[in-house]
């Protein structure tokens, strides 16, 4: 009987142990979480904090699911080193488990900037339930906070601040709002639905200090502003947590090198999710995580699952906006088909009549064509007008080229 052991139960690790046993039913699968929870979804945390949904609705897989599926979950557990040649790991509880197969899927760490002032009580990062706990109790004694960051996270704070009647100051080092996801004339919009919400920015400016006596009274950018405020919350990325592979001596660059096996430069060792590092690239998406750990874990259960990366796309309701981006989202070279009204924004880039990327904020009608088309690099040069106005429901009866793959919106 195979020993499966899995360092965090995030995205990557869980799906990982879900996978192997759907192929191997035997095998022992042991869980070792530094948290205390179930894997949630991680992306609705900011909703916790507004009160909007709890912590227990958020969790995808309740006890019962572990119990059903044998697999065992170890909580507040964390795994400090690794014996490659006995295949061993040491835990936090001072025990040495044995294993067969190995996976590190233990995630990162959110990144504090080295600014003087960052280590005052009223500086919070935000990546766990302990997180949102903390800055819970912090808000009920102000009325201002600032956020670092002008990404995806940031935002989601932003918005659900706003909702506990908090104003909300965003200082974001460059240009514009989600660099990675908008160009410059879909952020403008962005900014100004923001605005209109209570946002303040500050962009192209950076956190320099961080001042106060008994914790967080206010800020000093580099432009010289200062901005009061009660709490300071950092959003601007993590790091993968590399200690463990980098002390066992198996090859880490930015984080844990693999293969498209997920393999690691080490026998019976894989990565898998933001530890993990393929064609030099961490995404730090739920999506790829989930991806890399159905792979990782069908690899270790004995297959030969190649990783396939797919286009960078991200599809939510960003501070209670619809936006879908895609691929390519800002490149002079390829076409550019915009459609553009109040807060709506659509674009599209297309090279040689096919999709390359997209834009779609404010209103997401036709995504899923969209999206099919550009996976499956369809020629839309008859239809690219249609598809990019919003009123142009478009279906399988009038455009032959969605015969194939019907989809019904």
């Amino acid at each position: 009987m195979k020993k499966y052991v899995i360092t965090g139960n995030g995205p990557a690790g869980i799906n990982a142990a879900k996978k192997i046993r759907s192929i191997d039913k035997e095998g022992s699968i042991s869980v070792f979480a530094e948290e205390a929870y179930p894997l949630y979804y991680k992306p609705r945390l900011p909703e916790v904090l507004s009160g909007e949904v709890t912590l227990d609705e958020i969790i995808i897989y309740k006890p019962e699911w572990y119990e059903s599926n044998n697999i065992q979950v170890k909580y507040r557990t964390t795994v400090n080193g690794i014996d490659i040649l006995n295949k061993t790991i040491a835990t936090s509880d001072k025990q040495n488990v044995p294993y067969d197969k190995l996976l590190l899927a233990s995630g990162g760490y959110a990144f504090l900037p080295p600014v003087e002032g960052i280590d005052k009580k009223g500086v919070f990062t935000f990546r766990s339930p302990a997180d949102v706990e903390n800055l819970i109790q912090n808000v009920k004694n102000n009325n201002a906070a600032t956020i670092v960051g002008g990404g995806l996270l940031a935002l989601e704070v932003g918005y659900n601040l706003t909702k506990l009647g908090i104003k909300v100051n965003i200082i974001e080092i460059i240009d514009r709002l989600l660099p990675r996801q908008l160009d410059q004339e879909g952020a403008v919009i962005l900014q100004k639905t923001l605005e209109d919400k209570g946002f303040v920015f500050y962009l192209k400016d950076q956190l320099e200090k961080v001042c106060g006596n008994n914790g967080v009274e206010k800020v000093i950018l580099k432009s010289g502003k200062e901005i009061n405020t009660g709490a300071l919350i950092v959003c601007i990325g993590i790091r993968s947590k590399i200690d463990l592979a980098k002390k066992a001596g198996i090859e880490i660059e930015k984080a844990v090198v693999v293969d498209k096996y997920m393999r690691t430069s080490t026998d019976d060792i894989w990565a898998a999710g933001d530890v993990a590092e393929y064609n030099r690239m961490v995404w730090g998406l739920w999506a790829v995580a989930m991806r890399q750990g159905n792979v990782a874990g069908a690899n270790m259960a004995g297959e030969n699952l190649i990783y396939y990366p797919q286009s960078n796309t991200i599809t939510l309701k960003v501070t209670g906006i619809d936006l879908i981006s895609s691929g390519i989202i800002d490149d002079d070279k390829y076409e550019k088909i915009v459609f553009k009204k109040d807060k709506i924004y659509r674009k599209i880039l297309i090279d040689k009549g096919k999709i390359v990327g997209c834009i779609l904020l404010g209103d997401i009608t036709n995504d899923k064509k969209i999206l099919k088309c550009m996976s499956d690099g369809d020629n839309i040069e008859n239809y690219k007008n249609e598809i990019i106005n919003p009123k142009n429901r478009l279906d399988c009866a009038t455009h032959s080229i969605f015969h194939k793959n019907c989809i019904l919106l």
